[in-house]
This record gives C-alpha cells, sequence and structure tokens, in this order.
C-alpha cells in the first residue's frame, strides 16, 4: 500500500476529483472479510476523502462477512453497494444455484446489507449482476452431476456464472421489493464481444 498505491492515488484521484457526471468514487472493491484488508480499505478512504473532496467516497461489498467487518463508525463511506453472483454452479459439490434459490439469497443478502448502512445512516446501491462464464475445468472428480459437459476424458466444459431468461428483470424487481427508489442499467463491458463469445462457446460443445 505505502510503496504502490498510496503514491498512485496521490497521483491520480486529485485529477479526477470534480469531474463532471462523476457521482462518485471507490478506490476498493469487494475486499475480503480479513482485518488486515478492511484495515487498509479505512486507509485508502481517508486518503481519497482528503484528495478528493467534492467526490463522494462509495464502497461496494460482496460478501457479508465484510460488510459486517466495515463497522468503524468514524470511517464511513458517503454510501454503500452490494453485488451478488448469485446465478452459478458449485461443481465441485454438485450445486446449481437455481433461479428461486437465487432469489431467497439476493433477498435476505441485501436486506441484511441494508440493515448495516441504516447503522450509520447510509444509503445502499445494490448492483445487479448479469454476468455468463464460461469455464474450461481439467478434473478426474466431476460428474454429469456437476452441471458441465465432459468434452474429452477429464476436462469439462460449462457454466460457472449464467443468467436464466428474464434473469436481470427478477433481480431488478427483487430489488424493487426490498425498497429499492432507481434502476440505473449500464455495461461493465462490450455486451456485443460477451455473446458473440457465448455464441460461439455453445456452437462448439452443444
Amino acid at each position: 500500500y505505502e510503496s504502490t498505491t498510496l503514491p498512485a492515488h496521490k497521483k491520480i484521484l486529485p485529477e479526477l476529483d470534480g469531474t463532471p457526471n462523476l457521482i462518485g468514487f471507490t478506490v476498493k472493491e469487494e475486499v475480503d472479510p480479513e482485518a488486515n484488508a478492511i484495515d487498509l480499505l479505512c486507509r485508502a478512504r481517508e486518503t481519497q476523502k482528503k484528495l478528493m473532496p467534492n467526490t463522494p467516497v462509495f464502497t461496494l461489498h460482496n460478501r457479508l462477512a465484510s460488510v459486517a467487518m466495515d463497522d468503524d463508525a468514524k470511517n464511513q463511506p458517503d454510501w454503500y453497494a452490494m453485488d451478488m453472483y448469485r446465478f452459478k454452479l458449485h461443481p465441485g459439490r454438485h450445486v446449481v444455484m437455481t433461479p428461486s434459490k437465487a432469489a431467497y439469497r439476493i433477498t435476505t443478502n441485501l436486506e441484511l446489507a441494508y440493515l448495516h448502512a441504516m447503522r450509520f445512516a447510509r444509503p445502499l446501491i445494490f448492483v445487479a449482476q448479469g454476468v455468463r462464464e464460461y469455464a474450461t475445468v481439467k478434473s478426474d472428480k466431476y460428474t454429469r452431476a456437476s452441471g458441465m459437459r465432459e468434452i474429452e476424458p477429464g476436462v469439462w466444459r460449462g457454466y460457472v456464472r449464467y443468467m436464466p431468461k428474464n434473469g436481470m428483470n427478477l433481480q431488478f424487481w427483487l430489488g424493487v421489493m426490498s425498497g429499492c427508489r432507481g434502476i440505473l442499467i449500464y455495461h461493465y463491458m462490450d455486451g456485443s464481444a460477451e455473446k458473440a463469445g457465448t455464441d460461439q462457446d455453445q456452437q462448439a460443445y452443444g
């Protein structure tokens, strides 16, 4: 942090402060639920507040354990965000997160994250996820029960993150039902390139 991250923050953050249409900035997202990681997050937030006095600080977590550990009342972001990859497979455990199970986990986690934000009178943004991820895994322990397809002996191919039909709409409405007051849609990466890659995988492996 001292040798790399801090010097970069001192150089870059002041240049970004006050940028038109920049509604907030985070120096680190999806922090591991470990004491040293949370400590570094808090130090980075303090630096950001000093170097970007005109830009709100936000913190995005993806684990409830990290949310619970981010509890220093003197060092809080201006607002929180929570993202979850709930539509996924756990091949090694033969577990497929079905849409109904994912919906339950999303609403439960969102409620708990919101309660944490309320403790410090902070707003919370729910970041719905639309990622589809195909993966190739070498394993002699997988079976068809893993949800993946064996394309050659000991080599398995399939989705580890998937998006069911109307999966984004499901997340949007779960957010609204949980109290969200608005929806902002954006693309994290080139959607056409992602779709082309997925279509290619489906054609190649059925």
